[in-house]
């Protein structure tokens, strides 16, 4: 929510008695494109940070959505902070792919029988610095170092972006595009391969992408390309989902194929993943939303 519709959030709540929840994505006075030393963006940001502070102590609660985000909310107000992050839809719509690609054939071989490719697949934007060498650097060194069919399947609209970083790496040979395609394409096609890429920008480490949890929903392994100790790492750490690499990693391919095999199933056996699908999650919100809406003290009680 931008600065502009919490004040008013805020002034209308004051006025009517309602109960007032801020979305809370970004803190309104991390503003690094200002330059700090000169007085006008010293006095803006100190505005923008007392208005973030009023808004935050006015609410009923602070809704945000990655567990970096909700400690950054907490370190700012006493309101207390619900963290609802986007979750994975169970059953989504789903259609094929109409064009012929190289995938393996899980269901009748398995994911990770010898005489069919390993597929790694990436969909988006090419955009923030994500770059996809990593991927194409480690399904080389597969190839070469074990004698394992690789490819990379891309979608989206940045495909030669995508054979750029692939060349560079000496790789293009590994490269499959599909272009843009829609969304039930994208729900399939993850299924169908053999480890879903997601790559999380510097600078936004904080964020859950969507992407991440479409490619949960697959219940496939996944290679997470990112700092360690972002949001996303943790959730993929946390879970055995998959293997994550920093952009300068250049790890043992032999280690990390084990360790994405090792991954296979893990979404599929766990209770609390399967506990973020979106309906668990928002109707849980729901009930807290409820639950405080009749509270008539309008006490700010933590959960």
């Amino acid at each position: 929510m931008c600065i502009r519709d919490s004040l008013v959030g805020a002034r209308y709540a004051s006025r009517s008695g309602a109960v007032l929840y801020v979305d809370y994505r970004d803190p309104w006075h991390n503003l690094d494109f200002y330059d700090v030393d000169l007085p006008l963006a010293a006095y803006t940001i100190k505005v923008n940070a007392d208005m973030e502070k009023a808004c935050l102590a006015a609410a009923r609660r602070v809704v945000t959505v990655s567990p970096t985000l909700g400690k950054w909310a907490q370190e700012r107000t006493e309101t207390p902070v619900y963290v609802l992050p986007h979750g994975y839809v169970a059953d989504p719509k789903m259609e094929p792919y109409p064009g012929k690609l190289e995938l393996p054939e899980i269901a009748a071989k398995g994911a990770w029988a010898e005489d069919q490719p390993i597929v790694f697949y990436y969909v988006g934007a090419l955009l923030y610095g994500r770059d996809m060498g990593p991927v194409f650097s480690l399904a080389k060194d597969i190839e070469q170092q074990h004698g394992r069919r690789c490819l990379v399947l891309y979608s989206g609209i940045h495909g030669d972006r995508a054979r750029e970083q692939a060349e560079r790496v000496g790789a293009a040979d590994l490269l499959m595009t599909t272009g843009a395609i829609p969304h039930p394409q994208v729900n399939h096609l993850v299924r169908q391969v053999t480890v879903n890429v997601v790559v999380i920008s510097s600078g936004f480490e904080y964020q859950y992408p969507g992407k991440l949890w479409d490619v949960v929903a697959a219940q496939r392994p996944i290679l997470l390309l990112g700092a360690e100790d972002c949001d996303s790492a943790q959730l993929v750490d946390k879970y055995g989902l998959g293997v994550v690499l920093s952009s300068e990693a250049r790890p043992d391919a032999g280690d990390v194929v084990a360790r994405l095999q090792r991954s296979e199933g893990a979404a599929a056996a766990s209770a609390d993943i399967a506990s973020m699908t979106t309906d668990q999650l928002y109707g849980a919100f729901v009930d807290r939303v409820t639950a405080d809406v009749l509270d008539p003290t309008g006490a700010k009680v933590t959960d």
